[in-house]
């Protein structure tokens, strides 16, 4: 395997992790924090929605822990269990940051409507990339697919090896077995 490659996704999970971690622990610290009108996040999601002229988008409650997102295709503000009940700082920060996609989208704001597109996009190739992980399933990375195209409708199929890392193995021609 290429070792920029690892560098690569090492880096990228890395900061993935940073980010993770430093969002938790903002929103345990600010859960901390209670507000002074006693509104939960819910009643903080629908109020917001309501100013902004918003009345057919619903808010309603997912489980997990930071699940919250606003859903443009059946108009649902999803807030996690502790963000819908909770009447906290963080689950207020969470909640106006959900209803504010939802106000984006009554706006037909363009970045979300882009957004919007790559999101089926990301969750396939995510989902992809673990499926092939989980089964032990090789995937050709660092090929330029235009020039292989080129190549193949120029001279045909070709015979060829796939190496994987140090390990190489002896080229067998097809051709001259079993004839």
């Amino acid at each position: 395997m290429d070792f920029t490659y690892l560098i690569l996704i090492g880096g990228i999970a890395l900061f993935s992790w940073l980010v993770s971690a430093r969002l938790k622990s903002k929103f345990a610290y600010y859960s901390k924090v209670h507000l002074r009108n006693g509104m939960s996040g819910a009643e903080i999601a629908e109020k917001m929605l309501s100013d902004n002229g918003i009345y057919d988008v619903k808010v309603i409650s997912t489980p997990g822990q930071l699940t919250d997102h606003y859903n443009p295709m059946n108009k649902t503000v999803n807030l996690s269990e502790a963000v819908y009940n909770q009447r906290n700082a963080a689950a207020a920060a969470v909640a106006a940051h959900e209803c504010g996609h939802a106000v984006q989208h009554a706006q037909a704001y363009s970045w979300l409507t882009m957004r919007s597109k790559m999101v089926p996009i990301v969750n396939v190739s995510s989902s992809l990339s673990q499926w092939l992980i989980d089964n032990k399933i090789p995937a050709l990375t660092g090929i330029d697919t235009r020039r292989l195209t080129k190549e193949l409708r120029t001279n045909g199929s070709l015979k060829g090896k796939i190496i994987f890392g140090e390990n190489d193995i002896d080229f067998v021609d097809i051709n001259k077995l079993n004839l």
